[in-house]
């Protein structure tokens, strides 16, 4: 696995502040906290210095007079959205926290954004992991042995409130590697574990072992949703391939984790940290689609993380991702192979006009858990809220001083 073409999948309502590019004050969009588990979260904006060299950061606390405050970082000097965030830790299961994001530019006064808040989950309740689908990305087509295949590269990332981890085990090395999933509960260390969430096994061709059915890929006809073509991978050796926020954090999840060579093993944990990614590299073995034979026309490429809904989470709805591509638009074996009309986060239905279906959102049978998720399992301690997908701006500007402090109204 690499982390290339890594991105915050999810989308979410925006708080922005703003100010006038003339005046020579930095824009930014403060967003809500995301990654939120019983003792930390991640707090984010995204930020442009309109040409200046800015600096960014969060005052945080219990309160609205915060108390804390995250390390400044230091923005392009230049007229693009960068990212920002920070990681803060140290909290409390059950609390409400204050947060705003801050700016500044040399010769200027600070820029406050307006208080936002985040609560950690609830003493007691399950620290469920959220299984976010990337899209489709580097979407290609190879040729094998005369076989065409449709390589791309795929990613999901937890948001969750607590880890993804999947726990194999057996009796003997003959024995067939049941997994369970074993969940996390806020404010103690005790968890609690759903029975057979699937199966594990040795991958000889990656040489370590994989959890099946983790990712499923299909390739869909467009005009009636037809499945043409399912895929061929086998199975997945979860980790914290990739972070975010901070892309040289090593996650506790690796490959070792997966046990190489161990053909004997009798356990094994592979798991997604929160606030965490694994992809898959393009046509690495079993990361495409045999589209041999398939005529040329409009599809559908359908990613779906937990197809099987026996893992526990958040949310389901978005489990899945697509893009609309056009295969041999110039006939088979003549270039380009495939054109990538568009990408569709959050859902599995993908027009590539851009009409009724892909705006809907995840399709009706991606709104729940799937039939059977919560089979053997114990009930959450507290609801979760359902996820907000669309962003939604409330803008104001930066025009006013006082004492040299360019203030928001």
């Amino acid at each position: 696995m690499s982390g290339a073409g890594r991105r915050w999948v999810g989308t979410a309502v925006a708080v922005v502040f703003a100010g006038l590019a003339a005046g020579g004050c930095a824009t930014g969009s403060t967003l809500p906290a995301r990654d939120v588990t019983d003792t930390a979260a991640t707090l984010a904006a995204t930020g442009n210095a309109h040409g200046k060299a800015t600096q960014y950061w969060f005052e945080w606390g219990a309160t609205t007079a915060y108390g804390s405050t995250t390390p400044r970082t230091d923005a392009p000097a230049d007229s693009l959205e960068h990212a920002v965030a920070a990681r803060v830790g140290g909290l409390q299961p059950g609390r409400t926290y204050h947060y705003r994001a801050a700016a500044q530019s040399p010769g200027e006064g600070v820029l406050r954004g307006a208080d936002q808040t985040f609560a950690t989950p609830a003493v007691g309740s399950q620290l469920l992991p959220d299984l976010v689908q990337d899209v489709p990305s580097e979407i290609g087509v190879s040729q094998v042995a005369g076989a065409y295949r449709l390589g791309f590269r795929s990613s999901v990332q937890n948001h969750g409130q607590g880890p993804l981890v999947v726990r194999g085990h057996r009796a003997g090395p003959t024995d067939p590697m049941v997994a369970d999933q074993v969940i996390s509960t806020a404010g103690s260390g005790a968890t609690t574990t759903v029975a057979a969430v699937g199966t594990m096994e040795f991958n000889n061709a990656h040489y370590h072992w994989h959890y099946l059915g983790f990712d499923r890929y299909e390739l869909r006809r467009a005009a009636d949703d037809t499945l043409v073509a399912p895929d061929r991978k086998t199975g997945f050796c979860l980790g914290d391939r990739f972070n975010l926020d901070s892309p040289y954090t090593i996650g506790p999840y690796s490959y070792s984790n997966c046990k190489p060579g161990d053909t004997q093993a009798l356990s094994v944990e592979e798991g997604i940290s929160v606030g965490y990614g694994d992809d898959y590299a393009p046509q690495l073995e079993g990361q495409y689609i045999d589209i041999t034979g398939v005529a040329p026309g409009s599809y559908t490429l359908v990613f779906r993380a937990n197809a099987a809904g026996a893992l526990r989470e958040t949310e389901y709805a978005n489990d899945a991702a697509s893009a609309a591509i056009a295969l041999w638009p110039n006939g088979v074996g003549a270039a380009p192979a495939v054109t990538v009309l568009r990408s569709c986060p959050g859902t599995d239905h993908c027009s590539p006009a851009g009409g009724a279906a892909a705006r809907a959102g995840a399709s009706a049978r991606l709104a729940g858990p799937p039939a059977g998720a919560a089979s053997g399992v114990a009930p959450a301690a507290t609801a979760v809220a359902p996820r907000i997908h669309r962003l939604v701006p409330v803008r104001w500007l930066c025009s006013l001083h006082t004492a040299g402090v360019r203030k928001l109204r």
